[in-house]
């Protein structure tokens, strides 16, 4: 995915897209790939960064989370995905 819009970051910036985010240590296993992209002159970029996350979720809420998503996704220079299967 190539940025098209105008940036003001220093690193190239890496989405780390899967299903992390949805194991109970998502932010240990983002850190973890965080720290693994700064080794290599990156940032990573997680799902998580910057969102918060209803107790109850309603399709408002999902909508916020797409849009987020989307937009953290538009920001990133490229992707990096997990497709390890989610059980």
């Amino acid at each position: 995915m190539t940025n098209t819009t105008e940036s003001t970051h220093t690193m190239p910036r890496i989405y780390l897209a899967g299903p992390d985010l949805f194991f109970p240590d998502a932010e240990a296993r983002y850190d973890a790939l965080k720290d693994l992209c700064a080794r290599y002159g990156l940032e990573g970029v997680a799902p998580t960064d910057g969102q918060t996350f209803p107790i109850e979720p309603t399709a408002a809420c999902a909508r916020r989370i797409r849009e987020h998503d989307l937009s953290q996704l538009r920001s990133a220079d490229a992707v990096l995905a997990n497709i390890t299967p989610f059980n």
